[in-house]
Parts: structure tokens; sequence; C-alpha cells
């Protein structure tokens, strides 16, 4: 019985010993920040793309918004987005909203496949977020 134990622990030890370890993406992520432009409830933003660690580059890109709170209730422009010169995977885009509040920013890559990314954005005055969101300015936060 001593034999049989010992021999499934160090079959065990060997699996975890000598099988190639396995690594999966983290996925690909955005990180948005925006601040007030010059023109009234417009925000130029700037998002960050990634997929795990690499910077996603010379994608096709458009943005649209939507008012979790009030679906359909807003007819938001969809934005092209252009990469900035100077950071790779680094976007940037001017939108115009209707009100402050909580957004949902759906961010659609064209090319080479279709994908949609969807990040929850907090645009507003004084704003303080708990619970592992960030705040930028006091102007915007994300979930």
């Amino acid at each position: 019985m001593k034999t049989l134990r010992y021999s499934a622990v160090f079959a065990m030890i060997s699996l975890i010993l000598f099988v190639p370890k396995i690594s999966f993406s983290q996925g690909v992520q955005t990180l948005t920040e925006c601040i007030p432009a010059q023109t009234h409830m417009q925000f130029s933003c700037k998002v960050m793309i990634t997929d795990g660690t690499v910077p996603v580059i010379d994608r096709e890109i458009v943005v649209s918004a939507l008012m979790p709170s009030m679906p359909m209730a807003h007819n938001v422009k969809p934005a092209k987005l252009d990469m900035t010169d100077n950071i790779e995977g680094q976007y940037e885009f001017i939108i115009e909203l209707e009100m402050l509040g909580e957004w949902m920013f759906s961010y659609d890559l064209q090319t080479p496949k279709k994908l949609r990314l969807m990040e929850k954005i907090i645009l507003g005055r004084d704003v303080t977020m708990s619970n592992g969101t960030h705040s930028h300015g006091n102007k915007v936060s994300h979930k």
C-alpha cells in the first residue's frame, strides 16, 4: 500500500517538474483617459490597447459610446482612432457626449480580425472612485 502511495506521489512530482509550462494570453485590454476639449461636452481621449503586454499597433479602430443607465437614449457619433506618434499601442480620439456620467465605450478593431472591446468610463467633476478603479485629474475615471 505504501509503495502504491509513493508511486503516485512520485508520478505527480514528475508531472509538475517535467511538463512544459503553458502560457496563456491575458487578452486584449484597453485603458482610457479623457480630458475636456475646448468645445462643450467634447472630450479628448487617449487609449492604450495591449494584448497582454504587447502593444496593439496599426489597427483600424472606431469607438462608440452608450450610457448603460439609459440605453438608446443618446445618439453619440462614433469616432475614428488615430495612433499617437510617441507611444506604441496608444491611440487618440475626440468624442462628443450629451451629458456627464457613466458611459460604456465600445472599441471596434477592424483589421486583421474583428474584435470588440468594452470599457466603462465615468466622466464628471470631482469624481472619486473606489474598488480598484482609477481617477485621472478629477475629470475621468474607469472601472
